[in-house]
């Protein structure tokens, strides 16, 4: 069940040259990946309107640390969304963060990356601090409603399983009345792909709200057969 007759060698090799790199040098690479991250933060505090997510601010969350090879920044406060910000950051400076968010983007360090990698995303987040007004290509929501909405709506009661939804008949519905039927699909905003709605768990309003304010801010929503989210599926017994 864990084997195969035909193994991938390419793979395999990668797999023991990366073991081998992080036995011979793993502490020195790691440990200068997360210095070259320590000095981006810092550079990225001096940024105006950009806050940073730091260890202070997790610590203040029970049961949460912070990862250090992970940098998380605030853009609500330029007037755009992540998504918005992200894509300035892709299409111009060819800067590819891990994770767009409403508010947020979060960046990946590995060992893999160079001062060079760091120089760039620090001038490209000086840059889309001083091209943020020109950005956001579609009415925004407000920021107030904007950090309401990232947080995600809690779990509802599931009225079926997954597979149960499934195979149950099912109907469309205008999004409106789709609040408090059970969800025939599963509704992931991506990203940062966490579901919101899984098949057979209840549909509420917060749901909705905070899935139409990622479509609203230029996220996807996979799952959902209509691409404008006007209508759901839902769980139609006969």
């Amino acid at each position: 069940m864990t084997q195969s007759s035909s193994p991938n060698y390419l793979l395999l090799a990668s797999l023991d040259a990366a073991r081998q790199q992080m036995v011979i040098g793993g502490h020195g690479l790691l440990a200068k990946t997360l210095e070259r991250l320590t000095a981006v933060r810092s550079r990225c505090r001096q940024l105006p309107t950009i806050r940073t997510l730091t260890i202070a601010a997790i610590a203040a969350v029970p049961g949460f640390c912070l990862d250090p090879t992970r940098l998380t920044v605030d853009v609500s406060t330029l007037g755009i969304t992540g998504f918005a910000a992200d894509d300035y950051l892709h299409c111009q400076h060819h800067v590819t963060v891990e994770l767009p968010t409403l508010t947020r983007l979060t960046s990946i360090f590995s060992i893999g990356n160079t001062d060079a990698d760091s120089e760039r995303l620090v001038q490209a987040l000086q840059a889309l601090v001083a091209q943020a007004p020109t950005l956001q290509s579609r009415e925004p929501l407000p920021l107030a409603q904007l950090a309401h909405a990232e947080s995600l709506p809690e779990l509802s009661q599931p009225l079926f399983s997954p597979r149960d939804a499934f195979f149950t008949p099912q109907r469309t519905v205008p999004i409106a009345a789709a609040i408090g039927q059970p969800s025939a699909v599963s509704l992931c905003p991506y990203p940062p792909g966490i579901p919101v709605v899984l098949p057979g768990e209840v549909i509420t309003a917060a749901a909705i709200a905070h899935l139409q304010a990622v479509h609203q801010n230029g996220g996807i929503i996979t799952g959902a057969s209509d691409p404008t989210l006007a209508t759901l599926q839902i769980v139609a017994p006969p």
